[in-house]
């Protein structure tokens, strides 16, 4: 048979996670816990029991509001590190592209360390996992879940070699619009069995510039040394928050610190105040700044989650006190309105039926409200993220329509977005 694969182009793809919906229903495959990333994306990563993610980045650029997003899973290498690793032989290449862990694996966790874009992961029963590239669909002459749910055509499956020659040609047509697009995946590794259509560089996209695999011997440490079991011990990392010490009072900006230790390389460390993450450090000191100014007075709460290839781990609690002067001079009053913005629909669009108007609000303080404005009168109001209403326009007469929203914050500062519609029948 021959090499199939996935041709996922950027261009198309809305964010709508329906290809992560459709893997977890083929799949099987249970809901696991999601942590607040301050953005719509549902998890950071992939888990054992996610095998896919759609990744989501907002920016701006020359006053405009984009939104970029990124299907991550596995890419099925042509030469798969994953593979070469494994000294229990438990990975597979099959005829058809697909890379997955059969039976053997030990946990030992090498196709995690040493996979370039760092996609299996190990699961509680300490065994990998990761796309398998639908195996049991692609066998039986079906596109894999994801492929076959996804509504705009950005993830295409088919003979590897004609979708490069497809990708080529799509890439010719869009460059005119961002000329900065590439084709990332089909030219390294062997060509990956699933490769994009990038729209920006693919750092942006937290994807590796030139990935290779690793030297045979570098594999275990040297050529002659013998692999170690990342799993067969604790590798749970620690942490402990140095500062502020338990029950120590501060004001203004501190900053807030922490000690994290693991036998594997610490990635990552986040801090938690009062549950929310508040800032991330990715190398020692673990530090990051925190105005207290703009938390209340009193008691709180602070945690620290160190998290390394394999897994993570979490401090104790700390509590602490805030307590800024009250007769501190005044801050200089807020003055900076929000900014806003449609996500969707697109403008000049036709709507009909119920559908989902998608607001991006932001504010240098807090959004305090947004309300929603059909031809100038109020058709709902939301007091935090996401900024969703749901719309029936069959409520309203057809033909044209002004859809506006309306910002607030704390502060009462405010601005609006206008788009016109159509509303059909």
């Amino acid at each position: 048979m021959a090499r199939m694969g996935k041709f996922i182009d950027l261009s198309k793809c809305l964010g709508c996670r329906g290809c992560q919906t459709a893997c977890k229903q083929w799949n099987n495959l249970p809901a696991e816990i999601e942590g607040f990333s301050g953005s719509y994306q549902t998890h950071r990563d992939t888990l054992p029991r996610t095998y896919t993610i759609v990744k989501m980045k907002e920016i701006e650029e020359n006053g405009k509001l984009e939104w970029h997003f990124r299907k991550h899973q596995c890419l099925h290498c042509g030469e798969p590190t994953c593979v070469r690793v494994c000294p229990h032989k438990a990975r597979k290449q099959m005829p058809e592209g697909a890379v997955y862990r059969q039976g053997g694996c030990r946990g030992c966790a090498y196709c995690v360390v040493k996979c370039p874009f760092g996609v299996p992961k190990i699961g509680s029963d300490k065994k990998s996992y990761s796309c398998w590239l639908c195996y049991d669909r692609i066998t039986n002459n079906l596109k894999p879940a994801c492929a076959t749910a996804c509504p705009t055509g950005a993830i295409t499956f088919g003979v590897w070699d004609e979708l490069v020659n497809q990708a080529r040609t799509r890439l010719g047509e869009v460059l005119s619009r961002w000329p900065k697009a590439n084709l990332y995946g089909a030219d390294f590794l062997g060509g990956t069995g699933v490769f994009y259509l990038l729209l920006r560089e693919p750092e942006f996209y937290d994807l590796p510039v030139n990935p290779r695999v690793p030297a045979p011997g570098s594999w275990y440490g040297s050529a002659n040394s013998t692999p170690e079991c990342y799993t067969c011990h604790d590798s749970e990392p620690v942490a402990n928050v140095i500062h502020p010490a338990e029950g120590q009072t501060v004001s203004g900006t501190i900053q807030v610190t922490a000690y994290a230790d693991s036998q594997q390389t610490i990635t990552r460390v986040e801090f938690y105040l009062d549950g929310a993450l508040i800032g991330t450090a990715t190398g020692t000191p673990y530090t990051i700044n925190l105005d207290t100014t703009r938390y209340s007075n009193g008691l709180h709460t602070l945690k620290a989650k160190p998290y390394t290839a394999i897994s993570s781990g979490e401090s104790k609690t700390t509590t602490f006190y805030i307590q800024n002067s009250q007769q501190a001079p005044a801050s200089a009053p807020d003055t900076t309105p929000p900014k806003v913005s449609f996500l969707a629909p697109a403008a000049n669009s036709s709507l009909k039926g119920t559908v989902v108007v998608k607001v991006s609000a932001t504010d240098n303080v807090a959004v305090a409200k947004v309300e929603l404005y059909v031809r100038d009168q109020l058709a709902g109001v939301k007091l935090e993220a996401p900024f969703d209403f749901t719309l029936d326009t069959s409520k309203y007469p057809g033909g044209k329509a002004t859809l506006k929203a309306v910002a607030y914050d704390s502060a009462g500062n405010k601005a609006s977005a206008q788009i016109n519609v159509k509303f059909t029948r």
